[in-house]
């Protein structure tokens, strides 16, 4: 994993803050959650000890030494509030792949049953558990573990987004995971413990799924899942997708997300689009002339939809295959419009063909299929000749 403070604690990003939350952080590292819960509108103190008598909304307890510790901590949460457990399994299988990537594992007090016994024999009768998987190039990835199709979602997506190796770790993982399986296998958890049983609705977040290289990730709501949560540390990157998505659904264009809702100035819900990645880097040659045939199609008609007098057209400003949902057969949608703005056509179009130019082992004749089926898909589509000028030139 990588050791950046605020990456690390990415779980925080899961616990259903709400503005004005106070909450107790005892952790080796405190800012990392710190840095996390605050941008979400907590009050966030930090301890070294559980000395004091005043209550909290949240505890965090990052990593215990000992049950003693959680022992400690339970008495400072108010009636009601929440008391979060952080630890690592040191019996999981995966933990030795998490270890040899970069993560470095810590203490473990115990299985998540010997855990959620200790908790309730303090009158912490209700707890949610989450599985938790860190990689080195990754922010972590979070699902609650009692709730399959989150598992399937986080897992599935965070597969296609990871090296070879953690990839086919993944998948086997969500195999079981669908199963209820996989909880005594999962390399850490984070256990979410209460007095009282809290309810599950649709902006209830439920997962997280890490992105590769990037502290950033997309938080799962609902149990279904009914939508995604993305945080923004960059007000430009926010407004851009707004516009972006505002500008799709006003015109017709079905291929994006929805907005749900901006529950605050740095964060923004979106409806879930049902599917999975395409993984552009590992797929046959048939199999992605077909992808990129589709993906030209949804291109020309975006650009289709979005053209302006002058031109310039509604551009994606990463749009790869892997900033698509497929459903099947089909593009189900294109996410990810942080980069958006309007440009140049050819700019997408572009970006959407880097992989037939640059991705290893195609021979000539292959990556002219390749471009050429993006083109044909463009231009049945009725997307602007301009976007397939320069690289016929």
């Amino acid at each position: 994993m990588n050791d950046n403070p605020p990456n690390r604690a990415a779980w925080c990003e899961v616990l259903d803050i709400t503005s004005g939350d106070r909450v107790l952080v005892f952790s080796d590292q405190p800012d990392a959650p710190r840095r996390r819960l605050e941008p979400m509108g907590a009050t966030v103190a930090v301890s070294a000890t559980a000395e004091g008598s005043d209550r909290w909304d949240l505890v965090v307890v990052d990593r215990p030494k000992s049950l003693d510790g959680l022992a400690r901590a339970w008495p400072r949460v108010r009636p009601g509030g929440r008391l979060v457990v952080v630890t690592d399994n040191r019996r999981s299988p995966l933990r030795w792949l998490d270890e040899r990537t970069g993560s470095k594992g810590g203490p473990t007090v115990g299985s998540v049953t010997t855990i959620r016994a200790s908790l309730a024999e303090l009158g912490a009768a209700h707890a949610e558990v989450f599985g938790l998987l860190r990689g080195s190039s990754s922010s972590p990835t979070v699902f609650r573990t009692d709730l399959p199709a989150v598992s399937r979602a986080v897992l599935s997506s965070a597969a296609a987004n990871s090296g070879t190796l953690r990839r086919t770790a993944l998948w086997a993982l969500e195999t079981l995971a669908v199963r209820g399986w996989a909880t005594a296998l999962l390399p850490a958890w984070m256990i979410v413990a209460s007095d009282h049983r809290r309810a599950t609705g649709p902006s209830t977040p439920t997962g997280r799924i890490g992105v590769e290289l990037n502290a950033q990730g997309v938080v799962v709501l609902g149990p279904g899942p009914e939508g995604v949560e993305k945080f923004y540390c960059d007000p430009a990157a926010l407004a851009a997708s707004i516009e972006a998505l505002e500008t799709l659904a006003a015109v017709g264009f079905t291929a994006a997300p929805r907005i749900i809702d901006q529950p605050s100035p740095t964060r923004l819900r979106l409806e879930w689009v049902q599917g999975t990645d395409v993984d552009a880097n590992n797929l046959p040659v048939d199999e992605l002339e077909a992808w990129l045939r589709r993906a030209g199609a949804v291109l020309g008609e975006l650009q289709r939809r979005t053209r302006r007098p002058d031109g310039t057209v509604l551009v994606h400003g990463d749009l790869w295959l892997g900033a698509m949902v497929a459903d099947g057969d089909r593009i189900a949608a294109i996410i990810d419009w942080d980069d958006s703005h309007w440009g140049d056509p050819e700019n997408d179009m572009r970006t959407l063909l880097a992989v037939a130019r640059e991705r290893a082992g195609f021979t000539p004749r292959q990556r002219e299929r390749l471009i050429a089926a993006a083109y044909d898909g463009h231009a049945k589509a009725g997307g602007p000749v301009r976007a397939r000028s320069q690289t016929e030139r």
